[in-house]
């Protein structure tokens, strides 16, 4: 099993969707928590015959692979992985230099690129998602699957990101992304967006487990974010010298904030200005916790 677990809360307002979106929220909660019990019981169950149904504890592979930019003006990216460790930064000389290594030949990410009229689709794919993954091999011992993803920093794109389980470490204030998606499904994500140059737009959709997100830096222009929360904890790093406004629809949640101004549903810093270029920011809440910290 492994289709990517998330869960998507469209927020409609009303007591009533609240009470449906929480609902949502506490059945993913208890789903997930009786597939790893489950999982630990196999496992347990199964240990004196090991040797013989283990079959994913293999020698580590690694591979490397090259995407050259040919003649694209825009690129849009997707980056499609089922479980396991994920990093993506700057420093590539083409489009894109990957890094894979794993234990399990169907783990590595599987690469498409075309170009039509100077725009560029680039999708990174790891094949066993949808068929041959679950949260049983992902408990086993020995299991990895990492991958490293380096983009040229000169490249305008959008890019859309889902990972199923695992974490990953996202590093892409450098690149000239214009717009991200992010889907997470279960594990830890640390993003820095970090005075990006051209980014307009985020959208998070957020699963089960911990997702910091870094907007600090010297904005020249507005920036616009959306995000669905789960269940665990979301941290927002915001600029105390660049206006902020930021609207709660609070769900089971604690928020905790700093050095802002409450007005109902609405917090803003100080450095608010409408006339001047702002980061606002939308958050549906799930169940967890919401940090909001100037920097």
């Amino acid at each position: 099993m492994l289709n990517f677990i998330h869960t998507k809360i469209n927020y409609l307002g009303g007591s009533k969707m609240k009470s449906i979106k929480l609902k949502k929220l506490l059945l993913l909660s208890f789903i997930l928590t009786g597939l790893i019990f489950v999982s630990c019981n196999c496992n347990k169950c199964n240990e004196d015959q090991k040797s013989k149904k283990d079959t994913t504890l293999r020698k580590l592979v690694t591979d490397i692979e090259v995407i050259k930019l040919n003649n694209a003006k825009f690129v849009d990216a997707e980056i499609l992985m089922g479980a396991g460790k994920l990093k993506i930064s700057d420093g590539a000389t083409d489009l894109l230099e990957a890094g894979f290594a794993f234990t399990y030949k169907e783990f590595k990410g599987n690469i498409k690129y075309e170009v039509i009229d100077e725009k560029g689709r680039l999708k990174i794919i790891q094949p066993s998602s949808n068929k041959n993954f679950n949260i049983k091999n992902h408990r086993i011992k020995g299991y990895k699957n990492i991958w490293d993803l380096r983009f040229n920093k000169n490249v305008p794109m959008n890019m859309l990101i889902k990972l199923g389980a695992g974490d990953a470490e996202i590093n892409i204030n450098e690149l000239l992304i214009e717009k991200l998606d992010l889907k997470l499904g279960a594990g830890k994500a640390d993003i820095n967006l970090n005075n990006s140059k051209i980014l307009k737009r985020v959208d998070v959709e957020m699963g089960v487990g911990d997702l910091t997100l870094d907007l600090t830096g010297d904005w020249k222009h507005n920036l616009s974010a959306e995000i669905d929360g789960g269940i665990g904890q979301l941290t927002l790093i915001l600029p105390e010298k660049v206006g902020v406004k930021a609207k709660i629809e609070k769900g089971l949640t604690d928020i905790n904030v700093d050095k802002f101004i409450k007005d109902g549903k609405y917090y803003y810093n100080e450095s608010f200005n409408k006339d001047k270029p702002y980061i606002k920011i939308k958050i549906n809440t799930g169940i967890g916790q919401v940090n909001l910290e100037m920097r």
